[in-house]
This record gives structure tokens, sequence and C-alpha cells, in this order.
């Protein structure tokens, strides 16, 4: 009877400890990184609809941007890398690199250009603020100006986030752009850009779709 009630006490005491063994290995929660720390990835569905002929060929219906933040060798200094889909259309730059200020989030490298990368922006903005915004290369130095017009709940990632609502109006341009209230990152945005008889000619989509980064 004793070793019964001893083999039993053991079979417990083994299984006791196999459990704990168990679960102190299991894998922790990932903690989401803060923006704009390297490691930071963001990645996006990018739509054009509606597109005219053009030199650079026809475009995709989708296409895949990730936004890579990495290491600098400057103190206080991040590089953002925005990537393309490899299997991208021909004529077109495979990706956008620029150097930012960690705490301002202006672009110091290439020099000259007075905005914003597109994909982020500062957090301490108000209402009626004008924020430009632009890709080098593709956006004249001043970029793109943008008006603060005030903040909206959005569903992002199966996630409701606070968000400020950015738009741009030209005669040529109509734009509308999220960006994360606390994290100052792109979560998505429509452009039309129209003719000079007023018809648009391009409408243009982007959807933040998987980040490793806190977006609200």
């Amino acid at each position: 009877m004793k070793r019964k009630v001893i083999t039993g006490l053991v079979l417990m005491l083994f299984v006791t400890i196999l459990f704990s063994m168990v679960f102190s290995a299991a894998p922790a929660a990932v903690p989401k990184l803060e923006v704009p720390s390297p490691g930071v990835m963001l990645v996006y569905a990018e739509q054009e609809i509606g597109v005219v002929s053009q030199p650079r060929g026809k475009a995709k219906e989708t296409d895949v941007r990730t936004v890579t933040f990495l290491p600098s060798r400057e103190q206080g200094r991040v590089w953002m890398r925005d990537s393309f889909d490899p299997e991208e259309i021909v004529y077109r730059i495979d990706f956008f690199e620029v150097e930012i200020d960690m705490s301002t989030r202006k672009i110091v490298y290439p020099s000259g250009l007075d905005y914003y990368f597109q994909s982020l922006i500062p957090t301490n903005i108000r209402v009626n603020d004008v924020i430009p915004i632009g890709l080098p290369g593709l956006t004249p130095p001043s970029g793109i100006p943008l008006r603060v017009v005030g903040t909206q709940i959005i569903s992002v990632m199966g996630k409701e986030v606070k968000a400020w609502v950015l738009e741009g109006r030209t005669p040529q341009y109509t734009g509308i752009y999220f960006y994360g209230k606390s994290t100052g990152i792109l979560l998505s945005g429509a452009v039309s850009w129209f003719n000079q008889d007023g018809t648009a000619w391009l409408t243009w989509g982007i959807l933040l779709t998987d980040t490793n980064a806190q977006i609200g």
C-alpha cells in the first residue's frame, strides 16, 4: 500500500514538473516596436484603379509595399526604405530610401527635401496645420501639402485606431490620408489625379495590412 502511495506521489510530482517546464518554455508574446525604431516593418497593399496607357507600362491591380526602418551610423537617426514588390512592373523605381531625424521625423538625407516621408509624419500636430509629404524622385522638394482637418476612428488590421485625417486639394489632385494619432504611421489613403478637363485619369489607394509596430 505504501509503495502505491509513494508511486502515486512520485507520478504527481513528475507531472507537475513536466507541466511547469512546458508552460515556462512557452514563448511570450513579442512586444510591439515603437516607431521610428530600427527593426520596424510596415506592409501595405497598394492599388491603382482606372489607369490609362502610360510610358511605364501597364500597372498591376494590386502591389505590395514594405517600409523597413534600418539603423543609421548617425546617433538619433534612422533609415527608412520603402520597397515595392520584387515583381513590380518595368520602368518603375524599385524603392525609395531616406534618412530621418528620429525626434523630428524630418528627412536629413537626401538633403534639400522640405517634406516628411509619405509613410511617417510627426504626432505633435493640430487641426489646420499643413504637413508636406513626398517620395524622393517623384515629389517636388517642397512636397505635397496636406492640411490636418480632424480625427477619425478607422479600422486597421482588425483594430479600431484613432487617426489624424489629412487632405490635399489642387485642380489636378485630391487626396485623403489617415495617420495614426499616437504613432504618425500611415494607415490608409486614397488619391485621385485629374486631367485638365476635370476627368480622373488615375485613382490610387493604400492600406496598412501588417506591421510589428504599435499602430495606436
